[in-house]
């Protein structure tokens, strides 16, 4: 498929609203890459490759970051992402060729838009290329391709594949990243609940072992919390519908 016509569908969705996205969404997703920043300057550059309509970058911009980049392939896009993050600085551009020089920001991060590139490996290793210090990036997990191939579900996207955990793992390393946190198919949501079993047992060297950044919405983001009366419903979208696969990588030559 060429850009020009991914530029047109694109368009085409984000025009008719389709790409508006819920709090809901909100709260699963970009709380997932938010607190692997909470214990970051917020002086420190941020740039969000696959902003879509801004919502990541609204999110950022309320927990106090200042240095705000968004990227994404259409004027569409960036027209609503300004709506909702207006400080941020956004540019026009394909994820698998960002005009910016080599470690330009300190902190890249891909909510759910990897999935999306024509060609995935390049827009994997533009992301590397870009980053200083850390990266975030996600994407859907394996339920969405296993309703698909049972015919429930059919993607509107122009693009839309599923990519393997083990395949993230390949191309971070290749770009020069360590991966220092994956959460996947409710990882971290099984494992809070086995460092409490460990708790209630007295196994304190076993929660320690299994200690990981907890799923647990942060403080700044209480704001976007669902009801209570929803928390069943929730938490088996959470595990299977919503669920990402999540990975935060750092530089593994150690610089910053």
């Amino acid at each position: 498929m060429d850009t020009t016509s991914v530029r047109q569908k694109w368009t085409a969705l984000v025009e008719s609203g389709l790409l508006a996205g819920t709090w809901y969404e909100a709260r699963v997703r970009y709380c997932k890459v938010v607190r692997y920043l909470l214990g970051l300057d917020r002086g420190l550059s941020i740039i969000d490759v696959g902003c879509g309509t801004g919502g990541c970058l609204s999110v950022l911009e309320r927990l106090g970051f200042v240095k705000l980049f968004g990227v994404e392939i259409t004027i569409a896009h960036v027209k609503k992402a300004r709506e909702r993050c207006s400080t941020a600085f956004y540019v026009i551009a394909e994820g698998e060729r960002l005009p910016f020089r080599e470690e330009s920001f300190a902190c890249v991060i891909s909510v759910g838009a990897i999935e999306h590139y024509v060609d995935c490996e390049r827009g994997m290793a533009e992301l590397c290329r870009v980053v200083k210090r850390m990266l975030v990036v996600t994407s859907d997990c394996y339920a969405w391709r296993v309703m698909q191939l049972l015919g429930f579900y059919r993607s509107f996207m122009p693009v839309d594949r599923a990519l393997w955990p083990l395949r993230f793992f390949r191309l971070l390393r290749n770009g020069g990243m360590k991966v220092v946190h994956y959460d996947g198919w409710g990882i971290t949501h099984y494992g809070r609940g086995f460092r409490k079993m460990a708790r209630r047992l007295g196994l304190t060297w076993v929660e320690a072992w299994t200690s990981s950044v907890e799923e647990a919405t942060p403080p700044e983001l209480e704001e976007i919390a669902v009801p209570e009366r929803h928390r069943s419903i929730r938490r088996w979208l959470r595990l299977f519908v919503l669920d990402e696969n999540v990975f935060c990588a750092m530089r593994s030559d150690g610089r910053l």
